[in-house]
């Protein structure tokens, strides 16, 4: 399974405590499924470096406003580790989303 968590706290030489309660916003159950954290059903995964998945999390990175404007309907979690979950209608578009977002790391500012 593929789970969404915030790190707590990661203590040297141990185990990290992990959790799915926010610290901000509404603090909802993951087992309701209105939550922001938990478990996430299928889609599709990738590594990015950290840099990548920084710029991901931008609220103006221009391929994720290229694809929105587009009407596509799709979810996105980007992790501070580097690993994206992208998920959508369909697998194959799930599949050329991820490409998409894959292929835009190595575009100019341009032709993003």
């Amino acid at each position: 399974d593929v789970v969404y968590v915030r790190v707590a706290s990661a203590p040297k030489d141990m185990e990290p405590d992990l959790s799915c309660i926010s610290l901000v916003g509404p603090r909802k159950g993951w087992e309701t499924g209105e939550a922001t954290f938990g478990v996430l059903e299928g889609g599709g995964l990738f590594r990015c470096t950290l840099a990548q998945a920084a710029d991901l999390r931008r609220h103006e990175n221009p391929t994720l406003a290229a694809i929105s404007a587009q009407n596509i309907s799709f979810e996105i979690v980007v992790g501070a580790n580097g690993v994206v979950w992208v998920k959508s209608g369909s697998p194959n578009l799930t599949i050329v989303l991820i490409n998409a977002l894959q292929n835009s790391f190595v575009l100019s500012p341009e032709e993003a």
